[in-house]
């Protein structure tokens, strides 16, 4: 008794499934690796926050590219070596799926947020494809010539903003002048902490209920009218250590190369400690 062989034209003779593998590199690229990379890539901060930075990146790119296919072609491999029509069913299976979120991507793309519709649509792209798939040599083709996609899907991430953080910021060694010794600075900001509510009805430090905080103000250049120039944490500290006003975007290293740490890197030794931003 002989087992009834899925039509799959394109792959005639590929005994070990290599031509799946490639089509499954590309298709994975449109369905995942292209979209994840893509958030990825235009949010440094996902990297930066987690203290990931060079190799580190390309590496994460090169395993959302290159695992996903590798997972399920073994998968499908496995059940090929039980049964070459489940096997070939599960390939046909697999890239209709793919083929199905990549069309529903496309059409959030361009507005389109109806669920039932979007669901519609890619119930329909994955029959198509599947149907198409097992009678047309062209269409096996053509998944085939998509197996680089992951690797351009890695590039455009090492060209986006989180390309940025390839780059390490600059580590000056301490510099002495004349034998002396840099003096020390500290900066310390108190998030959301109204400035009124640490005065006395003087204007001055409240010596009763804020003791350190008066004897600081009396050793310091204390600069009492200052405000900040935005609501939010991520917006008004980066104005505040660089001198410019508060824009847009994740405030990192990479947007905010010049600032207070940058000024004293040549003549101290930085130790900071940042909850909101990265600079």
């Amino acid at each position: 008794m002989t087992e009834k062989a899925v039509k799959l034209k394109g792959y005639r003779g590929d005994g070990l499934r290599f031509g799946q593998l490639l089509a499954l590199l590309g298709l994975t690229g449109f369905a995942i690796s292209q979209p994840l990379l893509s958030i990825a890539g235009e949010d440094p901060s996902i990297f930066a926050y987690a203290g990931v930075r060079g190799s580190g990146i390309v590496v994460f790119g090169l395993l959302v590219a290159l695992v996903p296919p590798w997972l399920i072609w073994t998968v499908i491999v496995a059940i090929g070596t039980v049964s070459r029509r489940a096997g070939d069913l599960a390939f046909v299976g697999v890239t209709s799926l793919l083929v199905a979120f990549t069309v529903i991507q496309w059409l959030k793309l361009a507005g389109i947020e109806n669920g039932l519709l979007l669901g519609l649509y890619g119930l329909v792209a994955a029959v198509a494809f599947g149907h198409f798939l097992m009678h047309i040599d062209a269409i096996a083709e053509w998944t085939r010539y998509l197996s680089p996609l992951p690797v351009f899907a890695v590039v455009l991430l090492l060209l986006s903003p989180t390309g940025q953080l390839l780059k390490s910021p600059a580590n000056a060694v301490a510099a002495r002048s004349g034998g002396k010794v840099a003096p020390s600075v500290v900066v310390i900001m108190l998030d959301e902490l109204p400035l009124e509510s640490m005065l006395a009805p003087d204007g001055t430090m409240d010596e009763v209920r804020f003791p350190n905080l008066a004897g600081l103000a009396e050793e310091s250049t204390w600069y009492s009218n200052y405000t900040a120039m935005a609501d939010r944490t991520f917006r008004s500290v980066p104005s505040i250590l660089t001198g410019i006003n508060p824009k847009a975007g994740t405030a990192l290293w990479t947007s905010h190369p010049d600032s207070l740490f940058s000024l004293l890197a040549p003549t101290h030794e930085l130790m900071a400690t940042e909850v909101g931003t990265q600079i």
